[in-house]
């Protein structure tokens, strides 16, 4: 018996499968033609031009330049215009910090990317983030080439350096930004920026007022270990104890080897004459302390009242070899070394230690008159010399060779 065939007709699709399948297929066809009509409509819209933008602003319609401004950057996120013209939308409406992250988005490469810095520095520093507005402004005063900075903005960032420094009490790193400010000045701007130099080791923030700037920081910002520490010592400054010590404390255990932290501790348990509280600090040091000027001469004043006379000795010529012009530290070893019999040695580190105050105390006089000669207009050119060779060899016998040559070069020939 032969095998039995299927039916062809069995197998069949009806006329309503035939249907469904046919409505599915078109349905498909049609979700990919969309999506393709989509595509290219997309890829043929015009992105918002910034002239347009602008028009916008002009007119006070920001909310719709932000939305077109948005929208330039969802296709291009490395837009630098677009990014800056943003961010200063949102300063303008109160937004600082939002402008400051809209602008550390610049690209690297982009051609102003230094303005841009130099702007997010500004927008950090009005939101209170100190340590954002220092990382961007630091970038401004790097050398780049290709981008460079209008001169204005780089010595704008060098002041705002200087200045939160000077509020942190980061005096070496102020110093340091004044020099590079000096090495990329013209000669019309030098005297301005020396004269600077000088003012930075004769006034100081007032006390309340950097206590109110640090706790606005701080609030922006707790983990800032810089300003939580100079906020320690202006706290003792201002008499609040307690605080200031819970301050430092916070700093030394989230950073146990700063070294400028142990500085501040030591300097304000010296200042209040708390013996206990000095020892145990000292006992705390770090091993790595042994580059540090300043904490070379209080570990030297541990041993020396503990009765080891010939260890103080030693630490404090270690001091002084770290900072061979600090008073204080001249004055300890010259006593020292009278108290071992060294007595050509220990007079003339005392006699030193005189001669730098003496200069110091004539400094605040030599600085006045430069302030008066470059105010002078015409200049008294005879005047002027004198200032400033007053000024340099004053500078000279605090030990400031560079300070002193830099002042002399500004002197006229003849």
């Amino acid at each position: 018996m032969s095998p039995k065939m299927p039916d062809p007709s069995k197998n069949r699709p009806t006329s309503r499968a035939r249907g469904l399948g046919l409505r599915r297929g078109l349905t498909v066809a049609s979700l990919v033609l969309a999506g393709l009509n989509a595509w290219w409509a997309w890829g043929d819209w015009p992105s918002p031009s910034m002239k347009t933008i602008e028009a916008l602003i002009a007119r006070g319609r920001t909310v719709e330049a932000e939305r077109d401004l948005a929208e330039r950057l969802r296709r291009s996120r490395n837009d630098g215009d677009a990014r800056m013209k943003r961010a200063r939308l949102l300063v303008r409406r109160g937004d600082t910090l939002g402008g400051a992250l809209e602008l550390h988005q610049v690209p690297d490469w982009w051609p102003i990317r230094g303005e841009a810095s130099f702007l997010e520095g500004q927008s950090f520093k009005r939101a209170g983030r100190a340590r954002d507005a220092e990382a961007a402004w630091k970038a401004c005063l790097a050398d780049d080439p290709l981008h460079p900075l209008p001169s204005t903005m780089f010595h704008g960032a060098a002041k705002e350096l200087v200045t939160l420094y000077v509020l942190e009490g980061r005096l070496d790193e102020a110093r340091a930004v004044l020099w590079r400010a000096y090495d990329e000045a013209t000669p019309v701007e030098r005297p301005g920026l020396l004269a600077t130099r000088v003012r930075l080791e004769l006034e100081r923030i007032d006390h309340a007022e950097a206590v109110e700037r640090l706790r606005f920081y701080l609030k922006a910002d707790p983990d800032d270990l810089d300003a939580r520490r100079a906020l320690g010592v202006e706290e003792h400054a201002t008499g609040d104890e307690a605080a200031s010590d819970r301050d430092l404390e916070t700093c030394l255990k989230a950073r146990p080897d700063d070294l400028p932290t142990w500085r501040a501790v030591l300097d304000i348990r010296q200042e209040r004459g708390d013996a206990d509280g000095f020892s145990e600090a000292i006992a705390r040091l770090p091993k790595t302390f042994g580059g540090d000027a300043r904490l070379c001469l209080y570990e030297a004043i541990a041993r020396q009242r503990s009765g080891d006379a010939a260890g103080a000795l030693a630490g404090f010529r270690r001091a002084a070899v770290l900072a061979p012009n600090d008073p204080e530290i001249l004055y300890k070893l010259g006593q020292a070394e009278l108290a071992e019999g060294l007595a050509e040695q220990g007079r003339s580190h005392v006699v030193r230690t005189r001669e730098i105050h003496a200069a110091s105390e004539a400094l605040k006089d030599d600085y006045q008159a430069i302030l008066e000669q470059l105010a002078r207009s015409p200049r008294d050119e005879a005047g002027y010399r004198s200032a400033i060779q007053r000024v340099a060899a004053t500078c000279r016998t605090l030990g400031w060779t560079r300070e002193a040559d830099a002042w002399l070069a500004l002197i006229p020939p003849g």
